[in-house]
Parts: C-alpha cells; structure tokens; sequence
C-alpha cells in the first residue's frame, strides 16, 4: 500500500512538473518564432538597404561619366577658343604690322 502511494505520488508529480514545462516550452517555442521573424525582418531589411545602395552607386557612376564628358567638352571648347583668340591676336598683328609699314612708306 505505501508502494501503491508512492508511486501514485510519483506520477502525481510528474504530470504535475510535465503540465508545467507545457506552458514553458509553448513560450520558448513562441519566443524562438518570435526571433526567427525578426531575423527574417532585419535581412529583408539588409536586401532593401544593398539594393538601394547599388541604385546609388548606380547613379553616381552615371553622374560621374557625365561630368567627365562635360569636362572633355569643356576642354575641347576652351582648346578651341584659346586657337580662336590666338589666330585674332595673329591677325591684328599683322593688321597693326601692315597700317605701320603703310604709314612707314
């Protein structure tokens, strides 16, 4: 009989202790979903923010080629007015070189 007891008192105790851990362990499971999520969330997160950083990157390669051919556009306008302005220089020289042989005769 105090066998009988003990061992009724036994597996009291062990239904009792495994209806505890079933709330513990629903809540560890909850929490681990619960962490799972919120990685799920931040990498998504990560792939919007890479993807907006290669727009970017996109964009600033755009901008930079275009500044480098306003440049060589520039470069080759600035070439062609200094060739501009020494021809004038050249011309009104000669014009000046001319009026005083002219003046000279």
């Amino acid at each position: 009989r105090i066998k009988g007891s003990l061992l009724a008192a036994q597996e009291q105790h062990a239904a009792e202790l495994a209806a505890a851990r079933g709330p513990s362990a629903s809540a560890a499971g909850a929490a681990q979903e619960d962490r799972k999520r919120q990685l799920e969330e931040r990498q998504a997160e990560i792939a919007k923010t890479e993807q907006q950083l290669a727009d970017l990157r996109k964009k600033l390669a755009a901008a930079v080629a275009e500044a480098s051919a306003a440049q060589e556009t520039h470069a080759a306008e600035l070439a062609a007015a200094q060739t501009e302005a020494a021809q004038a220089t050249s011309a009104a020289q000669a014009a000046r070189d001319t009026t005083s042989r002219i003046k000279g005769s």
